[in-house]
C-alpha cells in the first residue's frame, strides 16, 4: 500500500470521527436546549415557594392547635390567628425570594443533569410537546374542580360510615394527650 493510499485512509477516518462528534455535540446541545426548555415549564422553583408557603400555614395550624388545645376563648383565638397571620406573610415574603435563587441555581446542577441522564433529546422533546399543550393546560386549570367534587362525593359517600372511625379516633387521641399531660 502506498503512503498516499495510507494518508487518504487516515483523513477519510478522521473526517469520519470528526463528523460523529460534530454531530454528537450538536446532539447534545439539542438536549441541552430542550432540557432547559422543559425546566422553563416546569417551573421547578416554584416548589420552592410552595415549601415555603407550606411552613408559613404549617405554623398557623400549630398556632391553632395550641389555642384549642389550652382551650382559647374562640374570639381571643381568633384574632391571635388573625395578628399571627401577618407574621406569617412576613415571613413567606422575606424566605420566598431566598427560596427561589436556591431552586433556581439548582436547575442547573440537579434538575438540568437529571433530565440529561434519563431522557433522549427525542423524549424530551415530547415532554415539552406536553408541557405546551393547551389540553394539559385546561386539565390542570380543571383539577381543583374534579377533585372537590370527588371528595364531595366520597364525604357524602362514606361519611356516616366513617364517623365512627374519626369518632374512636378522636377519644384515643385525647385519652393519650390528657394522660401524657396530667401524667394520669
Amino acid at each position: 500500500m502506498s503512503l498516499h493510499l495510507i494518508r487518504r485512509a487516515t483523513l477519510a477516518l478522521l473526517v469520519g470521527v470528526c463528523a460523529t462528534h460534530a454531530f454528537a455535540a450538536g446532539d447534545d446541545a439539542k438536549k441541552t436546549q430542550l432540557a432547559r426548555r422543559v425546566i422553563e415549564l416546569l417551573k421547578p422553583e416554584n416548589l420552592a415557594v410552595g415549601m415555603v408557603q407550606d411552613k408559613g400555614l404549617d405554623a398557623l395550624q400549630q398556632a391553632r392547635s395550641a389555642l384549642i388545645s389550652n382551650h382559647v376563648a374562640p374570639e381571643k383565638a381568633a384574632a391571635a390567628l388573625k395578628d399571627m397571620q401577618g407574621d406569617v406573610q412576613a415571613f413567606v415574603d422575606q424566605a420566598s425570594p431566598v427560596a427561589l435563587d436556591a431552586a433556581k441555581k439548582a436547575d442547573e446542577t440537579v434538575v438540568m443533569p437529571f433530565l440529561l441522564k434519563n431522557f433522549s433529546a427525542e423524549e424530551m422533546q415530547q415532554l415539552v410537546t406536553m408541557l405546551e399543550s393547551p389540553v394539559r393546560a385546561k386539565f390542570e386549570q380543571l383539577m381543583p374542580e374534579m377533585r372537590r367534587g370527588l371528595l364531595d362525593k366520597v364525604v357524602t359517600d362514606v361519611g356516616t360510615k366513617m364517623n365512627p372511625y374519626l369518632q374512636k379516633l378522636t377519644e384515643s387521641v385525647g385519652t393519650k394527650l390528657r394522660k401524657a399531660v396530667t401524667g394520669q
